[in-house]
């Protein structure tokens, strides 16, 4: 299935961040200057090149990309500033058809398809580790 983006009327809420190379670390630091209960409050997971943040008060940094839910399709967060030219129904039951069921991030700049399914709650040590 073909699909392209067009940017979108009206944004999607930034629920989602992923970040990679130098700015990986960038964003770990800025997570660290949170309070722990803030920390809490978000979910991530890391691959060997990127990470993957979840949540409502998600940190910004220029150079990152956000990403929203449509309501449409639940299961995706997709850029918050595109659309994709199929049904986003259509896109969502296909993801889930080639990788399995689970929540994923859709960055169409990245070619990448990044799945959630084990983020966790963020963890002031374990980001300490991505930065040491």
């Amino acid at each position: 299935m073909k699909v392209t983006w067009q940017f979108r009327d009206q944004p999607l809420v930034s629920t989602g961040l992923l970040a990679g190379g130098d700015l990986t670390k960038m964003l770990v630091k800025k997570l660290l200057q949170r309070e722990d209960f803030e920390l809490r409050q978000l979910t991530g997971v890391a691959s060997t090149d990127a990470i993957a943040i979840t949540g409502v008060s998600l940190p910004w940094l220029p150079g990152v990309s956000y990403f929203g839910v449509d309501p449409l399709a639940p299961q995706l967060l997709i850029p918050t500033h595109l659309t994709p030219s199929v049904s986003i129904e259509l896109l969502e039951r296909k993801i889930q058809f080639s990788n399995g069921k689970g929540i994923y991030i859709i960055d169409p700049t990245q070619r990448l398809i990044f799945p959630l399914a084990k983020a966790r709650p963020l963890d002031r040590s374990k980001l300490e580790a991505i930065v040491a």
